[in-house]
């Protein structure tokens, strides 16, 4: 019986560059499942929707802690 090995990456690492950026994904395992060479471009606009995001969730959350903490 095959079995089917999850392609997406468990980590993702960046080699930021001086115009460029290496991306390198591997999963569970460490096999390399992404392998990518992206310009500064490329990499911003993805970045900057995720962490308007993040920064939306993070403040979401101080409001509910309680004062003085």
């Amino acid at each position: 019986m095959s079995q089917k090995l999850d392609a997406s990456p468990a980590v993702i690492g960046i080699d930021i560059g001086k115009n460029s950026f290496h991306i390198i994904g591997q999963n569970q395992r460490g096999a390399i499942v992404l392998r990518q060479n992206w310009s500064r471009g490329q990499v911003e606009a993805p970045l900057a929707k995720d962490l308007e995001e993040m920064a939306a969730r993070l403040l979401a959350l101080a409001r509910k802690l309680p004062p003085g903490l």
